[in-house]
């Protein structure tokens, strides 16, 4: 493979996947990595029908013999902990499962720890594909590593520099649509509830969300005190009592809140605890979630919605993986999907006593 990628001018690892996986390269490419194999005498290779065959088996990534493996990478920290990320169960592995069947890969989920890093030699073996990361503050220099040898995506990165591959949600455009839409509604004091997950350092969604939050307060022209924005931190299962001291808070300040944005597991917590202080959502106080799932729309009041749109987000990065494999070089392509607003019963137009 070496001797053809040399005569060829493409990588190895392009090589590779060209004769695992025809159809996923440019014809063009294709085709001269294929004569040059010929040419240079390449063992188990031969045409039938049109289209690659080695040792007798098709290279296309919907045979079930060959069927090209997909890795799903994630830390170890983002399975069952404190807020542990329901989309990845919601939305993307459902979602690379459907598509799996569809297209012919199958999906492997592998997790690890900072100290215990996957096999990179098998990650970037014959039988993968592709890789798609959901980050969350990896070792850099790791995954620059599987990227050098293997098609790499990342979803919902977790990092602001180096540019690479990546797709996520619009973090700006996810705050904004809150804002804007309890502003129509007529509030001015609208808090922002968030958890402080790390003592070392804010995540970078956190970051873009409470800059952007902070932003549409001022573009709206609403209250922008400080004391708007609270943040807990807490330990292990903690988050009930982290939500009622953040209720103590918002009971405390000067001039009450008429509405309130957090995080979607958060919300519902919110709405446990307001009724045990006999506050009413969205009478008293209108409650706006970001993310989307079908218990949004089960507990009562039904909770209005920023949706992250995490399912899309996982097509795209499948897409981009694909383009990199059919290119065979890495790019710096980054995808920001516009959140959707889900109005439902959780918010409301604010009281004439408020």
């Amino acid at each position: 493979m070496q001797k053809v990628a040399d005569s060829v001018g493409v990588s190895v690892s392009t090589v590779s996947r060209i004769l695992n996986s025809p159809d996923f390269a440019k014809p063009e490419t294709r085709d001269n990595v294929i004569a040059a194999a010929h040419k240079l005498g390449y063992r188990g290779l031969s045409r039938r029908e049109g289209s690659l065959h080695r040792d007798g088996v098709s290279g296309s990534l919907k045979s079930k013999r060959t069927r090209k493996q997909i890795v799903l990478l994630a830390p170890d920290q983002l399975f069952g902990g404190v807020k542990s990320p329901d989309w990845i169960f919601r939305d993307v592995i459902p979602t690379l499962q459907r598509l799996g069947r569809e297209k012919g890969f199958q999906l492997l989920l592998s997790s690890y720890s900072h100290d215990d890093f996957p096999d990179i030699a098998a990650l970037s073996s014959d039988k993968v594909f592709g890789v798609l990361c959901l980050a969350n503050g990896q070792e850099q220099a790791f995954m620059e590593r599987i990227a050098q040898s293997v098609p790499f995506v990342f979803i919902n990165d977790d990092a602001s520099w180096p540019p690479r591959a990546s797709v996520m949600s619009n973090n700006r455009m996810v705050m904004f649509k809150a804002v804007e839409h309890l502003a129509r509604l007529g509030h001015r004091r609208i808090g922002y509830f968030d958890a402080d997950e790390s003592p070392r350092k804010i995540s970078v969604h956190s970051r873009e969300r409470l800059g952007a939050y902070r932003e549409a307060l001022a573009y709206f022209d609403l209250d922008t005190e400080t004391d708007l924005f609270i943040q807990e931190r807490f330990g292990f299962n903690e988050h009930p009592q982290a939500v009622c001291r953040a209720m103590d808070r918002i009971e405390g300040l000067s001039s009450r809140l008429t509405a309130l944005i957090a995080p979607l597991g958060y919300s519902i917590q919110f709405l446990k605890e307001t009724r045990k202080r006999s506050i009413r959502i969205p009478e008293d106080m209108s409650l706006l979630a970001i993310d989307n799932a079908p218990v949004a729309e089960m507990v009562d009041p039904s909770l209005t919605v920023v949706d992250c749109c995490f399912a899309e987000c996982t097509e795209a990065a499948l897409d981009l993986l694909m383009d990199q494999a059919q290119q065979g070089r890495m790019n710096a392509k980054t995808i920001l999907f516009e959140p959707k607003l889900v109005v439902r019963n959780s918010t409301a137009a604010i009281s004439k006593t408020s």
